[in-house]
C-alpha cells in the first residue's frame, strides 16, 4: 500500500493582519487622495500603525491650519476690495458736488451778464433821450415839450429803478461771491482733507498688500516646506518598509521554489494516476461508475460462488475446495488492489485540491509582488540618493574629497527651486527697470528702457558680454542689480593683471594634497548645474576684464561658448579621481551651462589691453552712458525668481515671429552697393557668425519694444564700424569713408523706415573729421 507523504517541509502560511476599521487607510486617502493597497496595509505592524496615525494627524492639523490662513487672507482681500469700492464712491460723490458748485458759479456769472446787458440798454436809452433833448433845443421845443416832460419823468423813474436794481444786484452778487468763495474754500479744504485721507488709505492699503504678499509668500514657503517634509516622511516610511519588502521577496522566492517542487510531485502523481486509467476503463466496460459498485459486484460474485457450491455439492470435495481457495486468494488480491487504488485516488484528489489552492495563493502573491516592486523602485531611487549622500559624508569625514566646495554643493543645493515664468519681453523690460531701481534703496539705479532692451537682446545673442564706458556709468552695478532683480546669482571675479592661463580663473589641482583648489569662477560654473540653480539666472562678473589679456586666461571658455550640447565644457584635470562631484563629466570636466552668462567690465586707459577681434566677434558689446531718472514706477516689487527656461522659450517665439523681417533686412543689405564697398575698400563681408547673432539679437529687441533700426544700428556699430574694422585704420581714405557713408544712408532708407543709423554715422563722421585733419 502506498503511504501518505509527510508535509512538514511546507512553510506555514502567514495570516494577513486585519485593518483597524480602515481608519488609517481613510486618513491616508484624505491626505494624499489615493487609498493605499489593502495588502500593503495588512503587513504593517501595530507600532508602524501608531507612527502612521500620528503622522496623518499632524498632516491633517497642518492642512487645517493652512486652509485657515488662506481663509483669513481671502477675508482680508475681500475687506480691502470693499474699502477700495467705498473710497471710489466717496471720490465720485465729491466730484458730483464739485460739478454742482461749478454749475452754481456759472449761474451767477449768467445773472451778472444779464445785469450788465440791462445796464447797457439803459445807457443806450439815455443817449437817445439826450439826442431828443438836443433836437428840442434846435427848434422842436414847442412840438415836443409834452413828450419831453413825459420822457424826462420816465427817464428819472427808470434811472431810479435802475439804480435800485443795480444796487440790489451788486449786493446779491457780492453776497453770492462771498458765499461762493467761502464754499469754494470749504470744498477745497474738504477735498484736500479727503485727498490726504485717500493718500493715507492708499499707502496703508499698499502696505497691507505688501504684507499680504509677504504672508502669501510665507504660506507658499510653508507649503513647500510641508511638501518637503511629507516627501521626507514618505521616504522614511518607504525605508522602514524596505526590510519588510525584502523579507516578503525572500519568502516569495522560497514559496516559488516550494511550488516548483510541488509541481514536479504533481507531475509524478499524474503519471501514477495514468496507470489507473486501465482500471477505470475496465470499470466503465462493466458499466460501473465507482469502486463501490465493483465491491458490490464482488459480493454478488461471492453469493454466486455459494450458489455454485450448492450446485456442485455432488462434485468431489477436494476439487471444489481447491477451486474455492483459488477464488478466495484471487478475490483477496483484487480487494487489496482495489483498496490501494482507492486510497491513492483519494490522496491524489486531496493533493490536487491543495495544488489548486496553492495556484490561487500564488496569483495573489504575484499581484502583491507587483505592487511591492513598484514601491521598491521608488525606495531604490531614494536609497541610491542616500548612498550618494552617505558616500559624500564619508569622503568629507575622511578628508578624501578632491573637490570639497563642489561636493558640499551636491548636498546643500539638491532641492529644486520654485521659479515663475518670464512675462512678455516688453513687460519684462518695464518690470526689470523698476526692480533694478529698487535693488538699493539708498543708491537707486536708473537705466533707460533702450539700454535694457539691448541688454536682454545680448542675453539671447551671446553668453559673453562686455560693458564699456567711463567710470561711474554703472557697468558693475548693472550686472549685480540684474542678477538680484531676477532672483539669480552673481559671482564677482576681480581680474588680476598677472593672469596668464585658465588656472588663474578656475583654480588648480595639488597632486601632493590630492585636492583641487576651487576658485569662485569654478564654483559658479558648478553651481549653475545644481537643481537649486539649474533654472535660474547665473552671472559671472569679470571685473576689469581687460587688465590682462582675455585671449589667454579666457581662451578655453571662448572656444567652449562656440560649441553646443555636451561639447561645451572645460577640462579641469587629466585623470578623474576615484570620487568626484555629481555634475562633473567624466569626473574631470566642468560643463558651461546655458543658464550662465559671463559679463566683463572694461575701462580703456594705459593700464589695460585692447580686446582682440576673437573676443569682440564672439561677445555682445554695450557702451553705457549717463542714465537719467525716467518715469519709473515706484510701486514696491516683491522678490521673484524668474525661470531661464521660460526666457529661452520667449526668445525662440520672438525669433520665429520676426524671422521674415530679419530675412528681408539681410537680403536688402546683400543686394545693395554697400556690400561691394565693404568688400573692396575695407575687406569686410557679412560673415555667418554676424548673421547668426543678428537673427538672435534683432527679434528680441523688437519683441521687447524696440525697433529693427535701433537693433541693427547697435550691432553694426560694435561689429563693423568699430576701431580696426572700418574706423581707426591707416590704410583708408576720407573719400572711401564718405562713399561708405552715402551707401549707408541709402541702404537705411530701404532697410528701415523707423529711424536712422545714428551710432554708425556718428563713428563715420568722427573718422572722416580725423582723416581730414590729418
Amino acid at each position: 500500500m502506498a503511504r501518505k507523504k509527510s508535509r512538514n517541509n511546507i512553510p506555514p502560511q502567514r495570516q494577513p493582519a486585519k485593518m483597524p476599521k480602515n481608519a488609517i487607510a481613510e486618513k491616508v486617502e484624505s491626505i494624499t487622495g489615493t487609498k493605499p493597497e489593502s495588502s500593503l496595509m495588512a503587513e504593517v505592524s501595530s507600532d508602524e500603525f501608531g507612527k502612521l496615525e500620528a503622522l496623518c494627524d499632524e498632516l491633517i492639523a497642518l492642512k487645517a491650519k493652512y486652509e485657515g490662513d488662506v481663509q483669513v487672507l481671502e477675508a482680508d482681500r475681500a475687506e480691502l476690495d470693499e474699502l477700495r469700492s467705498s473710497l471710489e464712491n466717496e471720490r465720485s460723490e465729491l466730484e458730483t458736488k464739485a460739478s454742482e458748485r461749478e454749475q452754481e458759479v456759472r449761474g451767477i456769472e449768467t445773472a451778472r451778464t444779464e445785469l450788465l446787458a440791462k445796464e447797457k440798454a439803459l445807457l443806450t436809452k439815455e443817449e437817445e433821450l439826450s439826442v431828443r433833448e438836443a433836437e428840442a433845443q434846435a427848434g422842436f421845443v414847442k412840438q415836443h415839450r409834452e413828450s419831453l416832460a413825459e420822457l424826462t419823468a420816465e427817464l428819472t423813474k427808470i434811472r431810479a429803478e435802475h439804480a435800485l436794481s443795480l444796487e440790489q444786484s451788486q449786493n446779491e452778487y457780492l453776497q453770492a461771491q462771498r458765499s461762493l468763495d467761502t464754499e469754494k474754500k470749504r470744498l477745497a479744504q474738504e477735498i484736500q482733507d479727503e485727498w490726504k485721507k485717500l493718500e493715507q488709505a492708499k499707502l496703508e492699503l499698499e502696505r497691507q498688500l505688501v504684507g499680504f504678499k509677504e504672508q502669501q509668500s510665507q504660506l507658499e514657503a510653508k507649503e513647500s516646506t510641508r511638501e518637503t517634509w511629507e516627501s521626507v516622511k514618505k521616504e522614511q516610511l518607504e525605508q522602514e518598509f524596505g526590510i519588510r519588502i525584502a523579507e516578503l521577496e525572500s519568502e516569495l522566492e522560497r514559496i516559488n521554489a516550494y511550488r516548483k517542487k510541488e509541481a514536479d510531485r504533481l507531475m509524478q502523481l499524474q503519471q501514477r494516476l495514468s496507470g489507473y486509467a486501465e482500471l477505470e476503463r475496465v470499470i466503465k466496460q462493466k458499466e460501473m461508475h465507482s469502486a463501490e459498485e465493483l465491491l458490490i459486484s464482488m459480493e454478488q460474485l461471492e453469493s454466486d460462488v455459494r450458489e455454485y457450491r450448492q450446485k456442485l455439492a455432488g462434485r468431489p470435495v477436494e476439487e471444489l475446495e481447491d477451486e474455492v481457495d483459488y477464488l478466495k486468494d484471487l478475490n483477496r488480491v483484487l480487494e487489496d488492489q482495489l483498496r490501494e487504488r482507492t486510497q491513492e485516488l483519494q490522496e491524489a484528489n486531496i493533493e490536487r485540491h491543495q495544488r489548486a489552492m496553492g495556484v490561487m495563493e500564488r496569483e495573489q502573491l504575484v499581484n502583491k509582488n507587483r505592487v511591492l516592486e513598484q514601491h521598491n523602485d521608488a525606495i531604490r531611487l531614494a536609497t541610491e540618493q542616500l548612498k550618494r549622500e552617505i558616500d559624500d559624508l564619508k569622503d568629507l569625514q575622511q578628508g578624501q574629497a578632491v573637490f570639497p566646495a563642489l561636493t558640499r554643493m551636491d548636498r546643500e543645493l539638491s532641492e529644486q527651486s520654485v521659479t515663475q515664468p518670464v512675462p512678455s519681453l516688453e513687460e519684462f523690460v518695464e518690470d526689470l527697470q523698476t526692480r533694478i531701481s529698487q535693488v538699493d534703496s539708498e543708491n537707486p539705479l536708473y537705466f533707460g528702457k533702450d539700454t535694457l532692451r539691448l541688454f536682454i537682446g545680448g542675453l539671447a545673442m551671446s553668453q559673453l558680454h562686455i560693458l564699456q564706458g567711463i567710470s561711474g556709468t554703472g557697468k558693475t552695478s548693472l550686472a549685480k542689480a540684474f542678477a538680484r532683480a531676477v532672483g539669480g546669482q552673481c559671482t564677482v571675479v576681480p581680474v588680476q593683471a598677472g593672469w596668464r592661463d585658465r588656472d588663474d580663473l578656475v583654480g588648480h589641482y595639488n597632486a601632493f594634497e590630492k585636492r583641487f583648489y576651487e576658485k569662485e569662477c569654478l564654483q559658479a560654473l558648478y553651481r549653475a548645474q545644481t537643481p537649486a540653480y539649474s533654472d535660474r539666472f547665473n552671472v559671472v562678473l569679470l571685473d576689469e576684464m581687460n587688465l590682462s589679456r582675455p585671449e589667454q586666461y579666457f581662451a578655453e571658455f571662448l572656444s567652449a561658448l562656440e560649441l553646443t550640447g555636451e561639447d561645451r565644457q572645460v577640462v579641469l584635470m587629466e585623470d578623474a579621481p576615484a570620487k568626484y562631484p555629481r555634475f562633473l563629466r567624466d569626473g574631470r570636466k566642468v560643463p558651461v551651462a546655458d543658464n550662465l552668462w559671463f559679463i566683463g567690465t572694461a575701462n580703456h586707459d594705459e593700464t589695460t589691453f585692447e580686446f582682440a577681434d576673437k573676443t569682440q566677434d564672439r561677445s555682445f558689446v554695450l557702451e553705457l552712458g549717463r542714465n537719467d531718472h525716467e518715469n519709473i514706477s515706484n510701486t514696491l516689487k516683491c522678490p521673484v525668481m524668474y525661470s531661464v527656461s521660460s526666457m529661452r522659450a520667449t526668445i525662440q517665439e520672438a525669433m520665429k515671429r520676426y524671422r521674415p523681417e530679419v530675412d528681408r533686412i539681410f537680403k536688402t543689405l546683400q543686394e545693395h552697393e554697400i556690400t561691394s564697398v565693404l568688400e573692396k575698400r575695407f575687406g569686410i563681408g557679412w560673415g555667418n557668425r554676424l548673421e547668426r547673432q543678428a537673427r538672435q539679437f534683432i527679434p528680441v529687441v523688437m519683441a521687447a519694444g524696440g525697433t529693427s533700426s535701433q537693433a541693427l544700428d547697435h550691432l553694426l556699430s560694435v561689429r563693423l564700424f568699430r576701431d580696426g574694422k572700418v574706423t581707426g585704420r591707416y590704410d583708408t581714405k576720407a573719400e572711401h569713408l564718405t562713399k561708405l557713408q552715402g551707401c549707408l544712408q541709402s541702404v537705411w532708407e530701404s532697410v528701415s523706415k523707423e529711424g536712422f543709423a545714428f551710432l554708425c554715422e556718428e563713428k563715420l563722421e568722427q573718422e572722416i573729421e580725423r582723416k581730414e585733419m590729418a
